[in-house]
């Protein structure tokens, strides 16, 4: 095996490192964001028709079509921190199922190069050449 065999196996090797390193990061990132996203969502006052303001009352139907709305956005808070929910415990799985990916290259690769070097190692011990041979 060459020079230049071996620097590109470092090299895919190195860039599956970090492209693993930065989809983990990623991740991390994510899941900070979902917290955030939560704790804001939380934090929101759910207001009603009763918290509007009675100097002048609205009309009935505009409390109504603003509670409805409200209770949309309500709804909606909550399916979209599901849907991250969902999202992270998907990425978690695909990292996972790429960390068991790549443990079986590797093991694939050590069997490969340890089952060479048996081979190789086979061969010079079948060797015709005897030192004991030589006339010095």
């Amino acid at each position: 095996m060459g020079d230049s065999n071996v620097t590109k196996i470092t090299d895919k090797y190195s860039e599956d490192i970090e492209f693993y390193n930065a989809c983990r990061q990623h991740y991390l990132q994510r899941v900070e964001a979902t917290k955030l996203f939560k704790l804001k969502t939380a934090s929101l006052p759910v207001s009603s028709a009763s918290d509007v303001p009675t100097t002048r009352s609205p009309p009935l139907r505009q409390c109504e079509r603003q509670s409805s709305l409200e209770e949309s956005l309500v709804n909606l808070r909550k399916e979209m921190s599901s849907l991250m929910d969902m999202d992270l415990s998907l990425m978690k799985q695909m990292l996972t199922l790429n960390e068991a990916i790549e443990e079986m290259k590797a093991k694939r690769l050590y069997t490969v190069s340890k089952d060479s070097l048996c081979e190789s190692s086979g061969r010079m011990t079948a060797s015709d050449f005897s030192v004991s041979d030589n006339n010095f």
